[in-house]
């Protein structure tokens, strides 16, 4: 599973349809289907204002 690397979850994934195009950190640019979506903000630590940003994933439990 895909996750961003300086951000934290702040809720919980959810499915969503991608009625926009939309690009998936396992699968590139997605349109017109399922995708599963999860909102992270940017770590506090980090310098610079807090960011908050969705996190789009096509397969949440992919097998290797």
């Amino acid at each position: 599973m895909t996750s961003p690397l300086f951000a934290t979850p702040i809720g919980k994934r959810y499915r969503w349809f991608a009625w926009h195009p939309v690009k998936t950190g396992d699968r590139g640019w997605q349109w017109l289907r399922f995708v599963h979506r999860q909102r992270f903000q940017t770590k506090l630590h980090l310098p610079g204002p807090i960011d908050q940003f969705f996190h789009h994933i096509v397969d949440p439990e992919e097998k290797p």
